[in-house]
């Protein structure tokens, strides 16, 4: 992710226009990158379908899991967004989930840039 000097909201983050970037919120600043290689999403999707088989074999746990567009806000004043690879709310926290929240579990897939820059 690229920082781009420009400060901001989570809400107005929500407004800005569709620019073909990811885009994240960073204690306030505003952080872009391109869309991941196919690598990327192709070990996010097998992730994804691994944890969603194990859920269903599993329902006890309760709970969903989200894609990488879904964006998480984690603190206030200043705003922090993160949108994780892959992202699992507990059953109790569904209802907010779409509004704001914390993932109980956000792995990041090998590869991405995220990962590769924090040693993951």
């Amino acid at each position: 992710m690229t920082a781009t000097g420009i400060r901001m909201t989570a809400d107005e983050l929500l407004r800005l226009p569709d620019n073909g970037m990811r885009r994240e919120l960073i204690a306030g600043e505003l952080h872009e990158m391109p869309a991941a290689g196919g690598e990327h999403g192709y070990v996010g999707n097998r992730a994804q379908i691994e944890l969603g088989i194990y859920l269903r074999q599993h329902p006890e746990i309760g709970g969903s899991f989200f894609l990488s567009d879904t964006g998480y806000r984690l603190s206030r004043d200043p705003d922090t967004v993160r949108a994780p690879d892959i992202s699992y709310v507990n059953e109790d926290k569904l209802p907010q989930a779409r509004v704001r929240g914390f993932p109980e579990l956000a792995p990041l897939c090998r590869g991405s840039r995220f990962a590769e820059r924090h040693g993951h």
